[in-house]
């Protein structure tokens, strides 16, 4: 309520750049609604981030004569997204450091997502994982049964926990674990 037919300037400090600003009235000459992201300062002075939406009021003449927006302060998800970023990057160096990765299965059209380090494990090219059959083939032979019975327990109820030996080729074996 304390908005309510108040200028913006006059509630909170808006930190826009001035090119944010010149494309930000030029869609709005042009008709079109603008939408984006900045710092501001609430009356009390502390900061926060704020996502706004503005939509052009024209006259009849299409002249642009006021907008009409929303605000809305996104401080907390912000803080939310860097945590997430900074726990993913600790997580990729340690994966690395501890040659330990992760891969989940897409049980609606069985395609996998590896992690990075599967990939390095699996000796991959990093972005394409192959599908479960190939997979399943990197496994040593005598060991691929408890793998196949892990995944399907997995699939079945969710739970899996096998060690097994990942033969990439004749000369390199490679123990892990699956839980």
């Amino acid at each position: 309520t304390d908005a309510l037919g108040r200028n913006i300037k006059e509630i909170t400090a808006i930190e826009m750049s001035q090119g944010q600003a010149r494309k930000m009235l030029e869609k709005m000459q042009s008709g079109e609604s603008w939408q984006g992201e900045f710092s501001a300062k609430r009356k009390d002075g502390t900061a926060f981030q704020l996502s706004v939406w503005h939509s052009p009021i024209q006259d009849s003449l299409g002249n642009l004569i006021g907008m009409i927006g929303t605000s809305s302060d996104v401080t907390e998800q912000k803080q939310v997204e860097d945590a997430l970023k900074n726990n993913e990057a600790l997580f990729k160096e340690i994966s690395q450091l501890a040659s330990i990765g992760g891969w989940a299965l897409d049980l609606q059209n069985m395609e996998p997502f590896f992690t990075n380090e599967i990939y390095n494990i699996y000796e991959l090219p990093i972005g394409s994982p192959p599908p479960v059959e190939e997979g399943l083939s990197y496994y040593a032979p005598d060991g691929r049964p408890l793998i196949e019975e892990a995944l399907q327990k997995a699939i079945e109820d969710g739970t899996a926990d096998r060690e097994n030996n990942v033969l990439r080729n004749e000369l390199r074996k490679k123990s892990i674990n699956i839980t």
